[in-house]
């Protein structure tokens, strides 16, 4: 998904992507099967392989449910 976010955008456009830093499952409760949220070293990892550079993390927003907090994530990288 990140190399077709990559032929999408012009060199020198910007991506950015917010979603739940990595957890261990309880966000979304038992019986999910998706993602748990992302672990961020792997995703510029992805990113950088995708042919973005200029990667950076930043916490902007947090969700309580339960009495549990998750945090957020906003990601920003250049297409080079």
């Amino acid at each position: 998904m990140l190399s077709n976010f990559s032929t999408l955008l012009a060199e020198g456009g910007h991506l950015a992507i917010v979603d739940l830093d990595e957890e261990d499952g309880t966000f979304h409760g038992d019986g999910f099967d998706g993602h748990h949220g992302f672990d961020h070293d792997a995703l510029a990892k992805d990113l950088r392989k995708a042919g973005f550079t200029n990667i950076s993390f930043q916490r902007c927003h947090q969700i309580v449910r339960d009495g549990r907090t998750y945090p957020l994530f906003l990601a920003t990288a250049t297409r080079t």
